[in-house]
């Protein structure tokens, strides 16, 4: 498993297109793999195509994910908006550690979302 410490900043070599937007508090995404509990977290930023999600540095997550892994997501929207709610086709495009801001080391997972799923 290889982490990036680069800071999340908006930059020339920044690959994802869409407009993002900071995540309301309500949402959440929940990985989906086989044989362990659903992980769910918080997100820190949304776009059409994918997000980033807020995990704490020594969460058991990090050991069964890593970059370039295909995994089943599920957008969650506790009260907000369900445009984007469903389960996802997707694939960790980074593990970033956060070197300041409120979430001061933790990591976010950048997940390209791929393809909606039916469940």
């Amino acid at each position: 498993m290889s982490f990036e410490t680069e800071s999340p900043e908006p930059s020339t070599s920044e690959r994802r297109n869409d407009a993002r937007h900071s995540a309301q508090p309500e949402y959440m995404v929940g990985f989906v793999l086989i044989g362990h509990p659903v992980y769910q977290l918080k997100l820190q930023d949304l776009s059409a195509s994918g997000l980033g999600a807020i995990v704490r540095s020594d969460s058991q997550l990090l050991s069964l994910i890593e970059v370039g892994q295909h995994v089943k997501v599920r957008l969650l929207s506790v009260k907000g908006p369900t445009d984007f709610q469903g389960t996802y086709q997707a694939n960790i495009a980074h593990i970033t550690e956060l070197k300041d801001g409120p979430f001061r080391g933790h990591l976010i997972v950048g997940i390209q979302l791929l393809q909606k799923v039916a469940k």
